[in-house]
C-alpha cells in the first residue's frame, strides 16, 4: 500500500472497509485506471486486478456491457483457412465463459486456435497454433458488436490477436462525462455522444434533486434559528424585569404593604377579643 501510495500515479491504496484486503481507488474523474498482471500473478493474488478472466460481461465496457445477437457474433479463421463460428449466447456471464466457448469452437472445427488471457497487461488472447502461410482473422457477424465490446475486434500479428483492456476503473462524476463527450465529439461517435450526453442529463438531475433537499434543510435550519432569537429575546425581556427592579419603589411599596398588614393584624386582634359577655351588655 505504501508503495503504491507513494508512487506518484494519481491513485491512492487503503484498507478496505472490512479490513480483509486492498482497495486502490481512482479519484481523478476523466482518468482510467488499469490495473494488470507483469509477468506474474501479484496482481490477481491481491485481488486487485480490473480486468481478469472472472470479469463479469454486463460489468465492461463502464457497464455498457457486450452487445451480442441471436445467433453468431463472429468468425475466426486459422492461418490454414480453418474457420469457425462463435455464438455468445446468454448464458455466458463471465470472460472465461466467452474464452471456453472460443477454445470450444475450435476443437469442434479442427482449427489451430487457442483463447486465453494476457498475462502481460489485460486482454483476451487468441493464438494461432495451426502455422499454416494464412494470416489469423476475427469477422464480426450479422452486425454483431460483441467482438468490439470484448476488445478482440483487431487485426492479428504475429499469429495472434491481443485484446484491449475493455474494463477500466473509471471515476464517475459531471467531469468524467464532459470528457466523454468531448472524446465521442472529437471521435464523431454518435453512440458515445448520446451515453454522455444522457450520463450529464442524470448528473444534472440528481444536481436539482441535491440542491432541493440542502435548500429544505436550509429552511428548517433558519426556522430553527428564529424560534431560538423568539426564545432568546423573551428570556432577556424575563430577566429585565427581575434584574432591572426600582429598588427604592420596592422598598417603599414593601413598607406600604406592610403597615397595611399590621393594620390588618391589629384590627382583627380586637374583633376576636371580643366574648359573648360584649354582647350580652
Amino acid at each position: 500500500m505504501n508503495e503504491i501510495n507513494a508512487a506518484g500515479v494519481g491513485v491512492r491504496a487503503e484498507i478496505k472497509p472490512d479490513g480483509k484486503g486492498l482497495r486502490i481507488l481512482n479519484p481523478t474523474q476523466g482518468n482510467e485506471l488499469r490495473i494488470s498482471e507483469n509477468g506474474g500473478t501479484t496482481a490477481s493474488d491481491l485481488g486487485l486486478r480490473s480486468f481478469d478472466p472472472t470479469s463479469r460481461l454486463t460489468e465492461l465496457n463502464a457497464g455498457r456491457g457486450v452487445r451480442r445477437v441471436d445467433g453468431i457474433d463472429f468468425r475466426i479463421t486459422d492461418s490454414n483457412g480453418v474457420g469457425f463460428d462463435v455464438d455468445l449466447n446468454a448464458s455466458m456471464q463471465t470472460v472465461q465463459d466467452v474464452i471456453d466457448a472460443i477454445n470450444a469452437a475450435a476443437v469442434l472445427a479442427g482449427a489451430g486456435v487457442t483463447a486465453g488471457f494476457a498475462s502481460n497487461g489485460n486482454g483476451i488472447v487468441i493464438t494461432d497454433t495451426a502455422g499454416g502461410s494464412g494470416t489469423l482473422t476475427l469477422t464480426p457477424q450479422n452486425f454483431s458488436g460483441a467482438a468490439s465490446d470484448l476488445g478482440i475486434n483487431k487485426p492479428s500479428s504475429g499469429g495472434i490477436i491481443s485484446g484491449d483492456d475493455v474494463h477500466p476503473v473509471v471515476a464517475q462524476g459531471i467531469f468524467a462525462n464532459v470528457d466523454k463527450l468531448q472524446r465521442a465529439m472529437l471521435a464523431g461517435d454518435q453512440k458515445a455522444m448520446t451515453e454522455a450526453a444522457d450520463a450529464l442529463k442524470a448528473d444534472y438531475d440528481r444536481v436539482v434533486r441535491k440542491r432541493g433537499e440542502v435548500g429544505a434543510v436550509v429552511q428548517d435550519i433558519e426556522a430553527r434559528q428564529n424560534r431560538l432569537e423568539d426564545q432568546n429575546i423573551t428570556t432577556k425581556e424575563l430577566l429585565s424585569k427581575i434584574e432591572d427592579t426600582d429598588f427604592t419603589k420596592a422598598i417603599s411599596d414593601f413598607s406600604l404593604l406592610q403597615t397595611s398588614l399590621q393594620a390588618s393584624l391589629q384590627t382583627t386582634g380586637q374583633v376576636l377579643s371580643l366574648s359573648l359577655m360584649d354582647f350580652l351588655r
